[in-house]
C-alpha cells in the first residue's frame, strides 16, 4: 500500500548514511537537514569544493510504469529532489538513494564538463569488444547507477549493527547484480571473458572496501559458490527469464544530428505536402467518419493510431523567444517520452532551443494524417457530433463526421482580464451569474431581460460587450450594490476597462499570450507596464528587451514563484538587466514585489496619447518608492488564466443540457487527463482533454479535485526542478503515458478469453474513455 510518510522518512534517515559512504556521490557528503519555515518542506544541504551549495529534497510519491526512482536534477541552480516510489519497502530504499546519489552526481559531473550522457551503457551483459585502460573506461548514467547500487548491499553486508536476515538479503542482491551486469566469470568464449575482465577492472575502483571483496568474492562462476549462493543466484536467473516485459513508449526518434535549421525546415514541408494530402482524401469521402485529435505539440505522444491530426501550428512555432526557459538537463526525461532526446539538440546547461520542438512536433505530426488547421465542433439535428475542419492554407472547409469521443490538446486557456473577480473570470460567467439572479427573480421583465442577455453568449468575448451588458444592467436598475451580482459587475467593468484601453492604443495594451506568440510588437512603445510576475511575465518581459533594444521593462506583481526561480532564465535575466540585482546591469528592467494588482489605468497627455498605471486590487494608483506613478505607454496583461473548458468544446457545453467532468487516472495513479460528458435529450458526447489543457479544469469539477491536481502538479513537476506540469516536457511524459495505458488496455481485452470477465487495470473501460 501507498505510504508516502514512511518512505520519506526511512529516506532521509539514510541519506546521510548513503552519501557520506558512497565514493560515487562526491559533493553530496556531510549533508544538513533543513526546513523552510514558509512552505514545511524539508531538504538537505551540502556544499561542493567550490562553495556552492546543493540543496536535495527526498519525497515520495506515485511514478509511471512501475519506477522505483526519479531523480530531477537541476544543473543551473543546484537545487534537485529525488522522488522514491511511496510503495517501496524499507529495505529497498537504501540502495535506490545510493543510486540516486550517484545518477545526481554523474549528472553535475557532466555539466561541469559540458558532455551529454552517455547512453550506452558498459555494463551490459551482451557488450563485448572493449578494450584499452579500464581505468579510462567510459561509464553511463546507468552504470554508475548500478555501481552504486551493489556497493550500497556491499557496505549493508558488511555492517555488523544490520540485522543477520538484511544481511543475507544484501548479499543474494548483489550476487544478482554482479549477474544483470555481466560481472561475473561465467566460462563463455574467450571474447566474453575478457568483456567481462574489462569490466571488473573498471567497475573495482567505485566500488567500497566490502564491494570490491564482495566482486572477488561472488563474482566466480555459480559451480563455484557456496551452496546457498548458488540457490539465490538460480532462483534470481529464473525470476528474470520469466518476468513480464514492460510495454514499449511510442517511439518517435529523432533522425542522427545535421544543421537544424534544415532539419525544422525539412520537418514542415513534409508537414504542409502531408496536411495538403489529407485534406484531398478527406474531401474525396474516403474516411466517412473521423476520428480527432485537436491540438497537438508535446501532447502527440498520446496521439491515437489512425486518429486525424488537427493543430494550426502555435505556441511553441511562433514564440519570438529563442530557446525555452528550461535547460537542455532540465529537459533530460524528455527522451523517455519517445519525441527525442534532449542532448541531440543542446549542451547540457543551455537552454533548449525551440527549433528543437518545431522539428519533434512537426516529425511526430507526420506520423499519421494531419491538417493544419482548425477545429469547429458542433452537434447536428440527428444528434450526430460535427467537425468543421478550417485549414491554414486559405482552401475552403469541410465538415466531417466525428468518430468517437476527440482527443483536445490545444493547450492552456487564454489569459484572463486584470481586475477581474477571482470567483467570477469571465464574461461567459458573468453571464451565468446574471441570468441565475434573473432567473431567481422568475418576473416577466426578468424573463425578457435573460433572454435577451443569453443571445450574447456567442459574442461574449467580442469587444464591447462587457460595456454593453453593463449598460443594460445599469438602465434595469441592476448594480454591484446587490451582492449576489457584485463579482459579475467588476468583472464586467474590468473587461470594458480593458476593451476601451486596447481601442485608445491599439497595440500597447496587450495579452501576455500576444507577445508570446510574436502578434504584439516590442517596438511599438519604450516603457512597457508588465503586470504579473510570474512565467508570463517573465517570458514577455525577455521578447520586449529581446525585441526592442531601447525599451524598458518595469514589471509588477506579487512573490516570483519557486518554479522559475530554478529556470535556466531566471537568474542570468536579472543578472543581465535588474541593476538590484546587478549594479552593473543595463537596468532595462526593474521589478516591483508585493503588489496585489487590480485593473488598467489610462491617462491621456496634452498630446492625445493614452499611457497607462498599474492600479491595485481597490483602483488606486499602485506608486514607487519617491511616491511616482508606475507609468509606461504600453500594457502587458499576465495575471493568470480562467478555470474553463477548451474553447473547442465550448459550442458543445451550449448545447448539452448537462455537463459532468471526470479526472482520468491509470494504475500507477498518473493523471492522464479529464473526460466532458455532454448530454441532451438522450443524446451523449465525449471529449477527452490532455497535456496543457487538462491541468486546468473547468468549473464542472470541485474545489477538492482542483487541489488533488495542484498536488499532483507539483509532484509530476517538483518546482525545484524548473519545470510545470504545463511544460512541454511534462506534457510529452504524459501523452506518453496515455498511449502506454491504451496498448496495455488493449493487449488486456485481447487476450482474456470471449467468456471471461476483462481484468481490472486500475480503470474501467466504461469509465475511462482513454482505454478506447
Amino acid at each position: 500500500m501507498p505510504d508516502a510518510a514512511r518512505v520519506r522518512a526511512q529516506a532521509q534517515l539514510l541519506w546521510p548514511q548513503v552519501v557520506n559512504g558512497l565514493r560515487l556521490a562526491g559533493p553530496l557528503a556531510d549533508p544538513q537537514l533543513h526546513r523552510d519555515a514558509d512552505s514545511g518542506r524539508e531538504y538537505f544541504t551540502s556544499a561542493d569544493p567550490s562553495g556552492r551549495q546543493i540543496t536535495v529534497r527526498l519525497d515520495a510519491a506515485a511514478l509511471t510504469g512501475g519506477r522505483q526512482v526519479r531523480v530531477h536534477v537541476n544543473t543551473s541552480t543546484d537545487n534537485h529532489v529525488v522522488q522514491l516510489s511511496d510503495r517501496l519497502r524499507d529495505d529497498e530504499i537504501g540502495p535506490l538513494l545510493s543510486a540516486s546519489a550517484a545518477e545526481l552526481s554523474a549528472v553535475r559531473r557532466r555539466a561541469e564538463l559540458d558532455l551529454p550522457p552517455v547512453r550506452t551503457q558498459l555494463l551490459d551483459p551482451a557488450r563485448a569488444g572493449d578494450r584499452g585502460d579500464p581505468r579510462a573506461a567510459e561509464f553511463g548514467d546507468n552504470d554508475l547507477i548500478r555501481i552504486a547500487a551493489l556497493d550500497w548491499h556491499a557496505r549493508q553486508g558488511a555492517d555488523p549493527a544490520v540485522d543477520p536476515a538484511r544481511r543475507a538479503a544484501a548479499r543474494d542482491a548483489f550476487s544478482a547484480g554482479v549477474d544483470d551486469c555481466g560481472l561475473r566469470v561465467r566460462g563463455g568464449t574467450a571474447g566474453e571473458e575478457d568483456a567481462c575482465a574489462y569490466r571488473r577492472l573498471a567497475v573495482e575502483p567505485l566500488l567500497s572496501t566490502p564491494g570490491a571483496r564482495w566482486l572477488a568474492e561472488l563474482g566466480r562462476p555459480i559451480e563455484e559458490l557456496q551452496p546457498a549462493d548458488q540457490e539465490a543466484l538460480a532462483r534470481h536467473r529464473e525470476a528474470v527469464a520469466t518476468q513480464a516485459r514492460t510495454l514499449p513508449s511510442p517511439q518517435l526518434q529523432v533522425t542522427e544530428r545535421q544543421d537544424l535549421q534544415q532539419l525544422v525546415e525539412k520537418a514542415r514541408l513534409e508537414r504542409e505536402r502531408l496536411s495538403a494530402l489529407t485534406m484531398q482524401s478527406l474531401r474525396a469521402g474516403m474516411t466517412p467518419r473521423v476520428r480527432l485529435m485537436i491540438g497537438g505539440g508535446a501532447a502527440l505522444t498520446a496521439r491515437p493510431e489512425g486518429a486525424v491530426l488537427v493543430d494550426d501550428r502555435q505556441r511553441w512555432h511562433v514564440d519570438p523567444l529563442r530557446a525555452l526557459v528550461q535547460s537542455t538537463d532540465q529537459m533530460r526525461h524528455l527522451h523517455e517520452s519517445g519525441l527525442g532526446d534532449p542532448y541531440e539538440f543542446a549542451r547540457p546547461r543551455e537552454r533548449f532551443p525551440l527549433a528543437a520542438l518545431h522539428y519533434m512536433e512537426d516529425t511526430a505530426a507526420v506520423r499519421g494524417p494531419v491538417v493544419n488547421g482548425r477545429v469547429q465542433l458542433s452537434v447536428a439535428t440527428s444528434g450526430r457530433l460535427i467537425g468543421e475542419i478550417r485549414p491554414s492554407d486559405g482552401t475552403a472547409p469541410l465538415r466531417v463526421d466525428v468518430d468517437g469521443a476527440p482527443l483536445i490538446a490545444t493547450g492552456l486557456p487564454s489569459e484572463r482580464v486584470p481586475g477581474v473577480s477571482r470567483g467570477v473570470q469571465t464574461v461567459p460567467a458573468a453571464l451565468d451569474v446574471i441570468g441565475d439572479h434573473l432567473g431567481a427573480i422568475g418576473s416577466g421583465r426578468a424573463g425578457e431581460l435573460r433572454d435577451q442577455l443569453t443571445q450574447l453568449y456567442p459574442v461574449a468575448e467580442e469587444p464591447g460587450t462587457a460595456a454593453l451588458v453593463l449598460e443594460t444592467l445599469r438602465r434595469e436598475g441592476l448594480s454591484d450594490s446587490q451582492p449576489e451580482l457584485a463579482e459579475a459587475i467588476r468583472t464586467l467593468q474590468a473587461t470594458a476597462d480593458w476593451d476601451a484601453a486596447r481601442q485608445q492604443a491599439p497595440g500597447r495594451a496587450v495579452f501576455g499570450d500576444e507577445v508570446s506568440n510574436g502578434s504584439a510588437d516590442p517596438r511599438a512603445a519604450q516603457t512597457w507596464l508588465v503586470a504579473g510576475r510570474g512565467g508570463s511575465g517573465f517570458a514577455s518581459a525577455a521578447i520586449i528587451l529581446d525585441g526592442n533594444p531601447d525599451a524598458n521593462v518595469i514589471m509588477v506583481g506579487g512573490a516570483t514563484p519557486m518554479v522559475l526561480q530554478n529556470t535556466a532564465l531566471y537568474a542570468p535575466f536579472l543578472e543581465e538587466h535588474d541593476r538590484a540585482v546587478n549594479p552593473t546591469a543595463t537596468g532595462r528592467l526593474v521589478t516591483v514585489a508585493g503588489a496585489r494588482l487590480g485593473g488598467i489605468g489610462t491617462t491621456t497627455g496634452a498630446d492625445g496619447r493614452t499611457t497607462f498605471r498599474m492600479l491595485d486590487g481597490r483602483g488606486q494608483e499602485l506608486r514607487t518608492a519617491d511616491g511616482r506613478p508606475l507609468e509606461g505607454d504600453a500594457y502587458v496583461a499576465c495575471t493568470g488564466r480562467p478555470a474553463r473548458m477548451p474553447r473547442a468544446l465550448e459550442p458543445l457545453a451550449r448545447w448539452a443540457d448537462s455537463t459532468k467532468g471526470a479526472m482520468l487516472m491509470n494504475a500507477d495513479r498518473q493523471y492522464l487527463g479529464y473526460q466532458l460528458t455532454f448530454a441532451k435529450d438522450g443524446v451523449q458526447h465525449r471529449a477527452q482533454v490532455i497535456g496543457a489543457a487538462s491541468r486546468v479544469l473547468p468549473e464542472v469539477f470541485t474545489p477538492a479535485q482542483v487541489r488533488q491536481l495542484v498536488a499532483i502538479d507539483l509532484q509530476e513537476a517538483p518546482p525545484e526542478s524548473g519545470n510545470v506540469a504545463v511544460g512541454f516536457m511534462s506534457t510529452a511524459i504524459q501523452g506518453s503515458a496515455i498511449a502506454d495505458h491504451r496498448q496495455r488496455v488493449t493487449n488486456i481485452v485481447q487476450a482474456a478469453p470471449a467468456t471471461a470477465a476483462r481484468p481490472s487495470t486500475g480503470v474501467s473501460r466504461t469509465s475511462n474513455p482513454l482505454s478506447r
